[in-house]
């Protein structure tokens, strides 16, 4: 072997090696409890990719989140239960709330451990307030949409207002739908992180807008569930098939170039799923915005084998606000959290790690 090719060799290990680890959180929109196989063996949803990963992770069995949409990414953010952050409930359109700048949030954090971040997708952490933007909020990049929901191809929300943004500026695309464009814009962002070794770890906060209503999707993925005679379950179905080949696409990407196992990828719902959206919560009672277990007990895993290892069932109880401080425990990190005392969320990362017997 000659030198030069032993030395670049080298580099690239130690460059893997000292670099932290990249974080995608993909968090879908108003999916039904057990419309994914990790959870309910029966689905008929086609969510191999999703199933395929959460097999290598640990699956949080005992999983939970807020009834709604806004309370659950707040919780996300910050690491605390979202009635001590003023959202309790989803933020309606029209409305001036927004998450306050005096909750200090996850990925601002991040960013000052040195991490690129990113939103593609769904914030609905405040619209109207520039203080309550994504990027004042700690991300560098953001593509998506502000508020609650919209139409997947025109972008237009409510009685007809736009809402589809790259940072500040207006998005102008009404014809692809939602899903196609984050999935195409999260392998854009993977892509350049993963081909340049020197670039920073990023974190790429993944928030489909599917498969809540309008039940929307493109015509092969429609194909692809046609084995369900019910048309709000196969249009659902259709919708998560979008959000699975999206997966598949990073996946294949990261494993290409090295990266998957420098990964840490979680997978979570934001609230139960809307039975009458094609939804199934089965066999928890009610669903989302009601506080059974059908609206608050989500799927959930986090995939990380320099961590965890072999993937297994996790039976520890564990809340969104829990991410929070475990991420920050999984990458060792350097900086204080801010107010870390005034966190709800735990860091679960003993008790994972030791497999649940801590």
């Amino acid at each position: 072997m000659k030198l030069e090719t032993l030395l670049f060799l080298l580099l690239h290990v130690y460059l893997t090696l000292a670099k932290q680890p990249n974080i995608i959180f993909l968090m879908t929109d108003d999916m039904g409890s057990a419309d994914v196989k990790f959870r309910n063996p029966e689905s008929p949803f086609v969510t191999d990719n999703i199933d395929n990963l959460a097999a290598e992770s640990v699956r949080l069995s005992n999983y939970y989140v807020h009834p709604s949409c806004s309370p659950t990414r707040a919780s996300l953010m910050t690491g605390r239960y979202s009635a001590n952050v003023g959202v309790s409930i989803a933020i309606v359109p029209g409305s001036p709330v927004g998450l306050d700048d005096k909750y200090p949030t996850f990925p601002e954090h991040l960013s000052r451990e040195g991490y690129e971040t990113y939103l593609v997708g769904k914030w609905h952490l405040g619209s109207h307030m520039k203080k309550h933007h994504p990027l004042q909020r700690g991300f560098n990049h953001f593509y998506g949409l502000l508020g609650g929901g919209f139409n997947h191809y025109t972008k237009q929300a409510g009685s007809g207002r736009f809402d589809f943004w790259r940072d500040f500026d207006v998005e102008y695309e009404n014809k692809t739908h939602s899903t196609d464009l984050f999935n195409k814009e999260a392998i854009r962002v993977v892509r350049k992180h993963v081909e340049d070794k020197k670039k920073s770890p990023f974190f790429l906060y993944l928030s489909h807008a599917a498969p809540h209503d309008p039940l929307q999707a493109p015509q092969r993925f429609q194909e692809m569930c046609a084995h369900i005679p019910n048309y709000r379950r196969m249009m659902s179905c259709a919708m998560m098939a979008g959000v699975d080949e999206g997966l598949g696409q990073l996946l294949q990407l990261l494993r290409e170039n090295g990266e998957l196992d420098n990964t840490i990828i979680a997978f979570s719902s934001d609230n139960g799923g809307v039975p009458y959206a094609g939804a199934y919560n089965y066999p928890f009672r009610g669903g989302k915005l009601t506080t059974y277990e059908g609206g608050v007990r989500a799927p959930g895993f986090i995939y990380s084998p320099q961590h965890f290892g072999k993937g297994f069932d996790f039976q520890g109880l564990f809340h969104v606000s829990d991410f929070f401080p475990t991420f920050m425990s999984m990458i060792k990190s350097s900086k204080k959290i801010e107010k870390a005392n005034e966190l709800d969320g735990m860091n679960q990362l003993p008790a994972l790690a030791s497999r649940g017997k801590k």
